[in-house]
């Protein structure tokens, strides 16, 4: 799309704006919104920060349920999450409700339209400049003097109809482009799970096990286990505490917690998992259980089943343990294998303030155990099977991150005035 420049600028007085066309005008924000207070007299409609996507402003479905007042919204008004994490969540409603939580509540006045509004207080420049005005050592947040005082562009009425059409059908094709490449990561990590479950349940495709000098037409036989169905006859089907060493994390008593690099590093849940390899935020001087490089990792706590593999020695505490294969064990298999056996606890997990499992939970879960020179053909076959995959998901990423990128640059572009898009609207 070629979009050109407006005619004629002028400096807008402000050095983070720059020149804006030359017929817009500069106003306070103070000035174009009155700054809502009132008390919501009804729980209809609760939005709380966590309901707003960043820099997008959709809304997002939750399961919480929020306690407290929150302050009355009708459509058309514009909610600013005043947090300094969440200062990108600007949502224009589409509907009356109330505002839970750090919001500033804006209600439009005649000279200025809610969308185009939405849309600019959003852009990097805005959230950047507000950003810097926090205040506060714990959760920062902007003042309402420091909003009220922000200088606002402001088009005609007429003008801003035009942006707000024109990024409102522009954005809608993008934000649907992305929604069909997160889609297609989804059925992308589908088909991975499938490859995997498939691969060490029932051993390797014909094809795949004829190039790994494989049987490629073994016999199953029952598994005994519903879940787990038919698995081939020369295969054992044992419980993890038979063939491998389990050890349960404990955490260390307050006063050895530090923030030292030099002492060991210490996990004390799935919050400090990553991908692959942890990442621990604190560390111990003493730690009372240690999971040992080489070890895997599974939570206990919720989300139960959670995985990680230990690439040094760690500390653990009480919501995860560290599981050791035995020799009769490839580790690289067994990586996969518990990627599918995981889902057992997921089944057991139970409490009343979070769900959890305990030890005997995990040393009773069922692992399949084909020969050693087997297992090692299935863990190099998914290793280059996922390897594909991960690599096309982390293509269709990317290709999401610059369709992001460009989202942004298009909507600054048109609520600043440095594309014309009022033939294009």
């Amino acid at each position: 799309m070629k979009l050109k420049p407006y005619p004629k600028y002028k400096p807008s007085g402000v050095e983070w704006l720059g020149d804006v066309p030359e017929h817009w005008e500069v106003k306070r924000l103070k000035y174009l919104f009155s700054l809502n207070t009132k008390k919501a007299e009804s729980r209809d409609n609760p939005i709380a920060l966590e309901n707003i996507e960043s820099w997008t402003g959709r809304y997002v479905k939750t399961e919480s349920e929020f306690d407290g007042e929150g302050i009355y919204f009708q459509r058309g008004d514009i909610l600013f999450g005043k947090l300094r994490p969440y200062l990108a969540k600007v949502y224009m409603a589409d509907r009356s409700g109330e505002a839970i939580g750090d919001f500033f509540v804006l209600h439009p006045l005649k000279t200025i339209i809610g969308r185009y509004a939405s849309y600019l207080i959003r852009t990097p420049n805005y959230i950047e400049v507000i950003d810097g005005s926090t205040f506060g050592a714990k959760m920062p947040r902007v003042s309402w003097d420091f909003m009220g005082s922000l200088p606002f562009l402001l088009p005609s009425i007429s003008e801003q109809k035009a942006i707000t059409d024109f990024l409102d059908r522009e954005t809608g094709k993008i934000d649907e482009l992305i929604s069909k490449k997160e889609r297609l990561i989804e059925l992308l990590k589908e088909k991975r799970t499938a490859l995997i479950s498939r691969a060490v349940t029932k051993g390797l495709p014909a094809e795949a096990a004829s190039k790994a000098g494989l049987n490629p037409n073994v016999r199953l036989k029952p598994s005994g286990v519903e879940w787990l169905g038919d698995v081939p006859e020369h295969w054992e089907v044992k419980r993890l505490k038979y063939c491998s060493k389990i050890i349960m994390g404990q955490s260390p008593n307050s006063d050895e917690y530090s923030d030292e690099p030099d002492l060991t590093p210490f996990l004390q849940g799935n919050a400090d998992f990553t991908e692959r390899y942890p990442e621990p935020r604190i560390f111990c001087k003493t730690a009372n259980k240690i999971a040992p490089k080489d070890s895997l990792l599974i939570s206990v706590r919720a989300p139960v089943g959670a995985l990680n593999e230990a690439n040094q020695n760690y500390g653990i505490g009480r919501g995860l343990c560290a599981i050791i294969p035995g020799v009769v064990l490839f580790k690289a298999y067994y990586w996969y294998l518990l990627q599918v056996t995981r889902e057992e606890l997921n089944v057991l997990a139970t409490g009343s303030t979070y769900d959890a499992v305990s030890v005997n939970e995990v040393g009773n879960m069922l692992f399949i155990i084909p020969p050693f020179p087997e297992q090692q053909s299935i863990a190099s076959y998914l290793d280059r099977e996922t390897g594909k995959i991960d690599e096309l998901i982390e293509k269709v990423r990317l290709a999401i991150e610059k369709l992001k990128e460009y989202r942004t640059a298009l909507v600054s572009a048109a609520v600043t005035g440095k594309i014309d898009v009022r033939d294009a609207a």
